[in-house]
This record gives structure tokens, sequence and C-alpha cells, in this order.
């Protein structure tokens, strides 16, 4: 069966690295935020829309006072299709898990590539489960 999201282009909007060279050796892990995805809808056709996701490395001190040396930020948009009829609820959850997911593949892969570029082992970011993200804004919420 296809796929009802077509993934048509991507751009990259933004990329920001830093590494901050030490004498000793630091881990590379830092700390990474799961992405948001900000969607918006074609006026003159529902059924276009893009995705805008931004993701990030960023230093963060352990326990034993080091931190990460690099610094790094990827802001992406992508654009989609959703082909064929489909009910209100199914084209949310296209727009808002299925498009992001796609997205957020390409993240992952330009972030090992910088990372292995300048000489470090490629880091490999974490897979985001986007529908996890909205249910635990969700519980959040209630817990306010």
């Amino acid at each position: 069966m296809n796929s009802p999201v077509l993934f048509k282009n991507y751009q990259i909007l933004k990329i920001d690295y830093t590494h901050t060279p030490s004498e000793e050796e630091l881990p590379i892990d830092g700390k990474i935020p799961d992405p948001e995805p900000d969607i918006r809808v074609n006026p003159d056709n529902k059924n276009e829309f893009l995705v805008t996701l931004n993701s990030k490395i960023l230093p963060e001190t352990d326990k034993e006072n080091h931190y990460c040396p690099i610094k790094l930020e990827i802001e992406i948009v992508g654009f989609f299709e959703l082909i064929g009829e489909m009910e209100e609820e199914e084209r949310d959850f296209h727009m808002s898990i299925s498009a992001p997911s796609m997205l957020f593949g390409i993240i992952r892969s330009w972030v090992s590539q910088i990372t292995a570029n300048s000489g470090f082992s490629p880091i490999l970011l974490p897979s985001v489960q986007f529908g996890n993200i909205e249910e635990d804004e969700e519980i959040n919420a209630k817990k306010e």
C-alpha cells in the first residue's frame, strides 16, 4: 500500500555548528531536546502543507563538570502533500506524526554527516516518537 503522504522537497533554513576544543577528552553527548513541529497548511489547497523542525545538541555539564564540546542546531522545512480523500483524524495523524517523522530522518542524517566530517565519531540522534510529544504535552497540561 502506498503512503498517502507525498514528500515533495526540503530546504535547510539554518545550520549552526560550534566546536570548542579542549586539551582533555570530553564526551560528545549533550542535551538533545525533542523537536516540536510547526505545521502550516496551504490556505489555497488543504492537501498541501509544510513542516518546520528545529533540532539541537546543546552543551551540558555533567556531574564531573565536563561539558559537550559540540553545539549544533539545524532548522529544516519539508514540503508535503496528502494524496486521496481521508477523514480529518487521519489527516491530522499524517500531518502531525507521519510527515515530521520523515523530516526528522533527514535531520538525523545531516547531524551524523556533520559530526563525522568534523573528525568525530558520527553522532546518531535518537528516534523521536512525535505522537508521544503530543501525549506528553496533554498529560502535562492536565497536571497543571
